[in-house]
């Protein structure tokens, strides 16, 4: 099942070590720093998220490969699924945070 786009941004915050809360009247997960944290789509929070978790990543022909820890255990997003590779990888490494933020429970 697909995670809302809160589930996967408290999952993620919350592998990656960054506090805050959803912000249900602006659909964003805000800071205790007072930014907005989004790294299913913006660039830099997407990096520095893969950083601080160790997250890998694996470029094919037509789509992206994420992982951290064994590469069994990573996800696929398939290029044309996306606007482009970037949003592709973006979507990727998030979804494999809130993965592992998911078993920090």
């Amino acid at each position: 099942m697909t995670p809302t786009t809160r589930e996967l941004l408290e999952g993620a915050a919350r592998a990656a070590g960054i506090e805050g809360s959803w912000r249900e009247g602006a659909q964003c997960f805000w800071t205790k720093k007072k930014t907005v944290w989004r790294p299913h789509q913006d660039m830099a929070d997407c990096f520095e998220m893969e950083t601080a978790l160790g997250i890998n990543i694996r470029w094919h022909k037509d789509c992206i490969e994420v992982w951290h820890g064994a590469p069994v255990s990573g996800h696929l997003e398939a290029f044309s699924d996306h606007n482009n590779r970037k949003a592709a990888r973006m979507y990727a490494s998030t979804l494999c945070a809130y993965e592992i933020g998911k078993g920090m429970r």
